[in-house]
């Protein structure tokens, strides 16, 4: 029995020890700031980071010898760059769809969820060899693209605006690219960096990792940009009223921040008062006034409640922390990140 028990305790640990190296192998690959030109050309900001192929063959055959792809990344507040310069032997664009003509297609999941189904922050996006574009799932119109021919094939640079997300460092979000290659008017052959099917289109679960990180390309904030507000990774959207600092503290409209921190909010214009409910708190704030009541209770402000562009601002940390969220400050990154259960 004990040799039993032993035996038992070995198979468990190598199993540990195995899926610790399966992690290793499969840790997010670090892709670095950076403003590349759109122009289909090679920046040498690229070279800072690993360069991804795409190797998985998932449909065609090996001996077919499907276009493949080398792959470099950059990103930045407004989005994700990426520049691959494709292997193509066989070039054709005769058929009417584009997943049947040489392409390169691009998938992200902004919140890296690996679901079986896609949600509001995944997207597809292909660009054919001859410039041809089209999108699929939350992907936005507004990317930018450009392709350029070469002796072997062909270049496509890209840039995918984040749609929910408040980009910054550390950052993981699941990525993945295939080529498509194509013969006369059908598709001959698929080549994927992560996925081993042809999934991609429908669910995330197969797609890899990328991690943010700044490098030694990045410029920390200046001070006069707008600062951006992140709840729990997420992008707080303050619309045409960025936050704005007064006196040492971080002011943002008033129903942004008490809705992202699911409160319902009301504005009394008789009193001039602002109530706001949740968390089994009722705020009571009078604008333009450095008092404030929770649950009746009356306390003081370090900056008072104001108007700006005809929106309500309030300070963000008392509002926050008095909801039981914790706030923090980065100012590298001129980022005010707050996190709640």
């Amino acid at each position: 029995m004990k040799i039993l028990k032993s035996a038992v305790g070995m198979i468990f640990g190598l199993l540990v020890i195995g899926a610790g190296y399966a992690n290793a192998a499969s840790a997010p690959t670090e892709v670095f700031y950076g403003t590349p030109l759109i122009d289909g050309k090679k920046d040498a900001l690229y070279e800072a980071m690993e360069m991804l192929e795409t190797k998985n063959v998932i449909a065609g055959s090996t001996t077919d010898n499907p276009s493949s792809a080398k792959v470099w990344l950059s990103w930045d507040n407004s989005g994700l760059y990426v520049y691959a310069e494709v292997n193509e032997t066989t070039p054709a664009n005769e058929a009417k769809e584009e997943y049947k003509q040489d392409s390169i297609e691009i998938f992200t999941d902004e919140d890296n969820k690996k679901l079986t189904v896609v949600d509001t922050n995944d997207t597809q996006y292909r660009v054919t060899s001859l410039g041809s574009r089209t999108l699929g799932n939350a992907a936005s119109s507004s990317f930018k693209s450009a392709v350029s021919s070469t002796e072997n094939g062909y270049n496509v640079e890209v840039m995918l605006p984040w749609l929910e997300i408040l980009p910054t460092e550390g950052t993981v979000i699941g990525f993945d690219i295939l080529v498509n290659d194509a013969l006369g008017a059908v598709r001959q052959g698929m080549r994927a960096w992560s996925t081993k099917d042809n999934t991609n289109y429908i669910s995330t679960k197969n797609y890899g990792e990328i991690k943010l990180m700044l490098g030694d390309g990045y410029v920390p904030w200046n001070g006069t940009d707008p600062l951006r507000v992140s709840i729990n990774g997420y992008k707080l959207d303050c619309g045409e009223t960025d936050p704005v600092v007064i006196n040492g503290r971080t002011l943002v409209p008033m129903r942004t921040i008490f809705e992202a921190l699911n409160c319902g909010v009301a504005y009394d214009e008789t009193e001039n008062t602002v109530y706001a409910i949740g968390n089994g708190k009722l705020i009571k704030i009078v604008i333009d006034s450095d008092t404030v009541y929770v649950n009746g209770e009356m306390q003081k402000l370090d900056v008072k409640a104001t108007t700006i562009n005809s929106r309500t601002v309030v300070p963000i940390r008392f509002i926050a922390e008095t909801l039981d969220a914790k706030v923090e400050y980065n100012e590298t990154q001129g980022v005010v990140f707050i996190s709640k259960a």
